[in-house]
C-alpha cells in the first residue's frame, strides 16, 4: 500500500509554510534531495551558499543566519568529526589535509617561540643561578610563562656585586601583604622590616594594621 504524506514545514524567517509531497519508502531520500536542491528556510531553487557545519544549503545571508537559529547551527565545521568511509569525499580529504598542515605549522610555531625565548634567557638565568650557588642558595625556577615566574624580579646586581632578592613579606594576622623588588643579599631582615613595623619608620597605614596586633 503506498500512503502519502502531506508534511508541512514553518517557515520562522517569513511567517509561513513551505509544503512537501512525500511518498512512504522514498521520505528520507525525497527530503535529502529537496533540500539539496532548494533552500532549507525559504524554498528557493538553487541555493548558492552550503553550512560547512551541517551541509544545509540557503541562498542568502537571511537565510543564513535564520538556519543558524532554526537548528541551532554554528556555521562552523567540525574538523574532528567522525566521517564513515563510504561518505569521505575529496573535500573531506582536502580539508583534513589542512587541518594537518595547521596543526604542523602550530607546533612548529610554538617550539620556534620556546626556542627563541630560551636562547634569550638562557645566558641571564645561567649566571644568576651561578651566582646563588655560589652564595650557598640552591635556586629552583618555576616553567617559563607562569605567573610567578613573570612576577619574580630577583636578579644579580653587577654594579652593587650582589643578588638582589624579591621578597613578598605577609603577615597573615593582620592581613598585611607587602613586596619587596630588590633587596640584597647582604641586608639584615631586622633592617628590612624596620620601614614596615618599625613605629618611628612605618607609616601611618602600617601603624595602624599591626597596632591590632599588639
Amino acid at each position: 500500500m503506498i500512503v502519502t504524506l502531506r508534511i508541512y514545514r514553518l517557515n520562522p524567517l517569513y511567517d509561513c509554510y513551505t509544503t512537501y509531497l512525500t511518498t512512504d519508502g522514498r521520505l528520507r531520500e525525497h527530503m535529502a534531495c529537496m533540500e539539496d536542491k532548494s533552500c532549507v528556510i525559504c524554498g528557493k531553487s538553487n541555493p548558492r551558499y552550503r553550512c560547512p557545519a551541517c551541509a544545509r544549503r540557503t541562498c542568502s545571508l537571511r537565510c543564513v543566519k535564520c538556519h543558524k537559529m532554526q537548528f541551532q547551527c554554528s556555521g562552523v565545521r567540525c574538523k574532528t568529526k567522525f566521517v564513515s568511509l563510504d561518505k569521505y569525499t575529496d573535500s573531506n580529504l582536502l580539508s583534513d589535509y589542512k587541518f594537518l598542515e595547521n596543526v604542523d605549522r602550530s607546533v612548529y610555531s610554538a617550539a620556534h617561540d620556546s626556542h627563541s625565548k630560551y636562547r634569550r634567557w638562557n645566558s641571564q638565568i645561567l649566571y644568576f643561578s651561578r651566582k646563588a650557588k655560589q652564595s650557598g642558595v640552591n635556586l629552583r625556577l618555576m616553567p617559563v610563562g607562569m605567573s610567578k615566574r613573570k612576577e619574580n624580579t630577583s636578579m644579580f646586581s653587577r654594579k652593587e656585586k650582589c643578588i638582589m632578592w624579591r621578597i613578598q613579606w605577609l603577615f597573615p594576622q593582620a592581613g598585611v601583604e607587602y613586596v619587596d623588588r630588590w633587596v640584597s643579599e647582604l641586608a639584615v631582615v631586622r633592617d628590612v622590616l624596620k620601614k614596615y613595623i618599625d613605629p618611628e619608620q612605618a607609616d601611618a597605614v602600617s601603624q595602624a594594621k599591626f597596632k591590632e596586633l599588639l
